[in-house]
């Protein structure tokens, strides 16, 4: 499947109106199927906005591929620790993991 440049404005465009409409509370994440462009989008969304408190998976439009254990299986990754750094940031373990809900 090929993705052409109107896809990516469109993705880029709905990103931007979830970050306004939520004050950057959720993530949005557009998977245009679940095989290779889909793993691409997907790393290219999620783990950017894996600190966010919930997130939103656009599939409309899927093209069809795989199953999609990939995603699903780093959306339910369990939470596991919190880091306490002396001079760094905190951090939870792992980094791309997201507690919150999931549409």
């Amino acid at each position: 499947m090929k993705l052409t440049c109107a896809t990516g404005i469109w993705v880029e465009g709905n990103l931007k109106k979830v970050d306004a409409a939520t004050g950057g509370k959720v993530a949005y994440v557009y998977v245009p199927n679940t095989a290779g462009a889909g793993h691409d989008y997907f790393k290219r969304y999620f783990f950017p906005q894996a600190d966010r408190q919930a997130i939103i998976v656009d599939e409309r439009f899927n093209g069809g591929g795989q199953l999609a254990d990939y995603y699903i299986g780093l959306l339910t990754r369990p939470y596991q620790a919190n880091w306490h750094t002396r001079y760094g940031r905190d951090f939870k373990s792992p980094f791309a993991t997201s507690k919150g809900p999931k549409l």
